[in-house]
């Protein structure tokens, strides 16, 4: 049931970085391991709010990486403002995502300084 409901789709400058998403209304980004997305908590949350989840493939890179690949996806999908959830491997690559976009950490390679810079006004909250 869950696999109906939500859109693959790929992103990233080389369209390698899978996510699936459904819903609508305000965003919600999930960080999930390689091989468990979208699993039944996702769709329930889509039932009320859009749900976007990324998966920490095993190209993914570091946590880091990963963090800068998934907010550069976000931007690039028009997203501004957020709820950010992390499950299993996605965790390391949530948290240093909150850290960049929240200005607390600025890795200065990539995009993270422009991503630090676009997001950090805006109110994130975590679902734990």
């Amino acid at each position: 049931m869950t696999e109906r409901i939500f859109a693959q789709g790929w992103a990233g400058e080389d369209r390698r970085l899978p996510y699936c998403e459904a819903g609508s209304g305000e965003t919600i980004v999930a960080i999930v391991g390689d091989g468990d997305f979208p699993t039944r908590a996702h769709a329930l949350l889509a039932e009320r709010r859009r749900v976007i989840v990324f998966a920490m493939t095993a190209d993914a890179g570091t946590p880091q990486e990963a963090a800068e690949r998934i907010g550069a996806a976000v931007l690039a999908l028009g997203i501004e403002r957020f709820d950010l959830m992390d499950e299993g491997a996605g965790a390391a690559a949530a948290v240093w995502l909150a850290l960049v976009l929240r200005g607390k950490h600025m890795i200065h390679r990539g995009t993270s300084s422009v991503l630090a810079t676009r997001f950090s006004r805006a109110p994130m909250s975590w679902i734990i």
